[in-house]
């Protein structure tokens, strides 16, 4: 799983890295509490992460950026925290020394 062209433009306007950076900490310590041991499941946690508890740590600014940019597409606000899954994702695989060729 990558972020398709659509994803980078989307993560561009959201500054979506930047994002990430601030809230890394928090981020990766909660993928330490599922303590995932394989690539598969870096991934699901990743992304649940992302979907369903990210948004919690946002200020009201960045909130309203991914609510504007998933109505501009046509898409769900999961659908674009799915971009701070996949940074999430290639961030904890980089720290336990995995492969992303391990997953996709």
């Amino acid at each position: 799983m990558y972020i398709t062209p659509k994803g980078k433009e989307i993560s561009e306007k959201l500054n979506a890295e930047k994002i990430f950076s601030k809230y890394s900490s928090k981020l990766i310590a909660q993928m330490e509490e599922n303590k995932p041991d394989n690539a598969y499941d870096i991934q699901q946690i990743a992304m649940s992460i992302a979907k369903k508890q990210m948004e919690t740590y946002f200020n009201s600014e960045e909130l309203l950026a991914v609510k504007d940019q998933a109505f501009k597409n046509g898409l769900l606000t999961e659908d674009v925290m799915a971009i701070f899954g996949i940074l999430l994702r290639d961030k904890y695989l980089q720290l336990k020394g995995i492969s992303l060729s391990d997953i996709d």
